[in-house]
């Protein structure tokens, strides 16, 4: 599978295409409730992501751990921040797009 080309603000991210049938990747969004950028991501999922494989959360407020694991793993302490198979991905916009593009 050629990898795909995902245009973020920060950059350029390679992941993966997905295509039907394929396993999809391993989702884990790192978050904090009062953080309106991830109750953007949390909106999008709610409204578009329902039947879809899970996305699980990590709380950094709630979970010291996860607040660990997100520096540790994505070298900063920013929500929203998906990780895609392991790999991080920041930016609100950037989560919800690559999200649509596994539609």
């Amino acid at each position: 599978m050629p990898p795909e080309t995902v245009v973020v603000s920060g950059g350029v991210c390679r992941f993966e295409a997905f295509e039907m049938g394929a396993v999809m990747p391993e989702l884990v969004l790192y978050k904090k409730d009062s953080c309106p950028y991830c109750q953007r991501v949390m909106r999008w999922i709610d409204a578009e992501w329902a039947g879809r494989a899970p996305i699980a959360y990590r709380d950094i407020v709630t979970e010291p751990a996860a607040a660990e694991e997100l520096v540790r793993v994505g070298g900063k302490r920013q929500v929203p921040c998906l990780f895609v198979d392991g790999t991080p991905m920041y930016e609100s916009g950037d989560i919800v797009a690559y999200l649509a593009s596994l539609e």
